[in-house]
């Protein structure tokens, strides 16, 4: 049988015993044993508290009604940031159980791994609203419109130097292009020029 002598206490253990700086290989693999049950035991506790929220709120990806503020109060009570809460719901909707997530991942076995793996199971891209063509702008759009001038040109009022050169002509570009469709869709034409 092979036998290390250990270079700390200068003791002889066979290699079924090896001592690392004294500890036994038996204690470390004790300690090895106690913090992957801590892992699994935290996503576990994870998950389900995902799955709560899930049950409460709904899906992950729809956010929750307005004027609802469970997740806060929820954060408050746990003492868990908002965000934590977020992923352990992304956590329990991407994935039936926790078994599920580590037959899928087993190289990703604590939560720092999920939420490292959580942007590419996210999908970023969200649904574009298509305009049905040659619909008309609601009224209130163009009410908004208006406001949003009235409101820059009141601003640009209260300006009490001159603009440089090459700000006025940017400006100018903007302006042609935003109000050449503005204009459109009123009906009117309308030319700029710089004085």
């Amino acid at each position: 049988m092979l036998k290390i002598k250990s270079k700390i206490r200068g003791q002889v253990e066979p290699t079924g015993g090896l001592q690392h700086g004294g500890i036994k290989e038996d204690q470390f693999e004790h300690l090895a044993q106690l913090w992957h049950s801590h892992r699994t035991q935290s996503l576990e506790v994870r998950h389900q508290t995902g799955a709560i929220l899930n049950q409460w709120l709904g899906v992950a990806s729809e956010r929750q009604p307005y004027g609802r503020q469970i997740l806060a109060d929820v954060s408050a009570r746990l003492h868990v940031s908002q965000s934590e809460l977020h992923r352990m719901r992304w956590f329990a909707q991407k994935f039936a159980s926790v078994a599920d997530y580590l037959s899928k991942h087993p190289g990703l076995a604590t939560w720092s791994g999920f939420k490292g793996l959580l942007p590419s199971l996210i999908s970023r891209k969200r649904k574009k609203v298509r305009r049905v063509p040659n619909s008309l702008p609601s009224p209130k759009m163009f009410r908004d419109v208006a406001r949003s001038i009235d409101h820059t040109i009141a601003k640009l009022e209260r300006l009490d130097s001159p603009v440089d050169p090459a700000t006025r002509q940017a400006v100018i570009s903007i302006l042609q292009g935003k109000i050449e469709v503005l204009l459109k869709y009123l009906g009117l034409k309308v030319s700029l020029s710089a004085e």
